[in-house]
């Protein structure tokens, strides 16, 4: 039996690493899947950045090409001799997390702590879509396409539709984590903490600005994320910023956003690979601003002052619509910097 693990954000590798840790699996044991152009070391992994890119715009009108995609995933799970497998999944909210749990092969769903996700309320409790769920159960009722597995739903709060004679276990790292789900286990697991100490990788007393791949996924105006870049660095009042992109962002939008705020003060880049919640633990007295990411909420329970600008964005469409979805609010978590 494999258990298979889906990163694709230093958080969600975190608690992959202390899952294991916490269940003493054995490498043989272990696969890995990455998405959202995020890098692991480790022999057993397949990458899924193209499945997951093309199906993050998949809806009702182009079934086809979800289902070439669902053949697809089928066929790499197939290739890697995985066989039997457990899944630890961020949520099954992705179209792409929900073909990987459909699979014939797939025993049973887990969940594991991904920032935000796992303090949401709406995720766990989703407001009923008639229609979708109409739908969705003409063609599992009809025995079309095997298990309903295009028409699946949309939040944790209803895993039981996937027909899983284990049940699934929640994993956080914190009391607060998952504190919205009802009627599953819930395990809190210690940080896995590894062999070799981790060597600072930023001073301590500076200031350090996070940033996520809002635009590239699509969920806010290209023009407002620019224009709310110039905005912060007009407020930073720092001669020096370290820089953290999501490893997400390209390299286009980079390059213009390193443009902005070198305008108003001297910027250092950190590596991609660098895991900011390790940076969190071994530095002091750090400054860190953001908008709406999760690691905000890291920064600011590891001990140091967290500043959030996400109401420059609350106007904006593409953002309203994102966040009927995804509801968590970083300012009730941080501090608010609107003046």
């Amino acid at each position: 039996m494999k258990h298979i693990f889906l990163v694709h954000t230093h958080i969600t590798y975190i608690v992959a690493q202390s899952i294991i840790e916490s269940l003493s699996l054995k490498n043989e044991e272990i696969f890995f899947i990455s998405t959202r152009n995020y890098k692991i070391d480790f022999t057993d992994q397949i990458n899924l950045n193209a499945e997951f890119e093309l199906l993050n715009n998949t809806n009702y009108s182009n079934f086809f090409l979800k289902w070439q995609l669902i053949k697809k995933v089928d066929e790499k799970l197939l290739n890697a001799n995985i066989g039997l497998y457990q899944i630890y999944l961020p949520h099954i909210a992705h179209p792409l997390f929900q073909i990987l749990g459909s699979n014939k092969k797939c025993t049973k769903i887990n969940i594991m702590e991904e920032g935000s996700n796992c303090l949401s309320y709406r995720l766990y409790n989703p407001p009923v879509n008639i229609k979708k769920r109409l739908i969705a159960l003409i063609f599992n009722k009809s025995g079309l396409w095997g298990q309903n597995r295009y028409f699946r739903v949309s939040s944790n709060s209803e895993l039981k539709y996937f027909d899983k004679k284990l049940l699934p276990v929640f994993y956080g790292i914190s009391p607060k984590s998952f504190q919205n789900v009802i009627g599953y286990e819930k395990r809190i697991i210690s940080i896995h903490q590894e062999k070799t100490a981790v060597s600072k990788q930023i001073p301590d007393n500076v200031s350090v600005l996070l940033l996520e791949s809002i635009i590239e996924q699509d969920n806010l105006s290209s023009s407002l994320f620019f224009d709310s870049i110039e905005l912060l660095a007009k407020k930073l009042n720092s001669e020096e910023v370290y820089l953290k992109f999501h490893p997400y962002q390209n390299a286009e939008n980079r390059k213009h956003v390193i443009t902005i705020l070198e305008k108003y003060t001297n910027v250092k880049l950190i590596a991609d690979d660098i895991v900011m919640e390790k940076v969190f633990l071994c530095s002091k007295n750090l400054k860190v601003y953001g908008f709406t990411t999760s690691l905000l909420f890291y920064a600011k329970s590891f001990g140091h002052e967290a500043f959030s600008f996400a109401y420059l964005w609350k106007d904006d469409l593409k953002y309203k619509n994102y966040t009927k979805f995804n509801d968590f609010n970083i300012e009730e978590f941080v501090q608010r910097t609107n003046n």
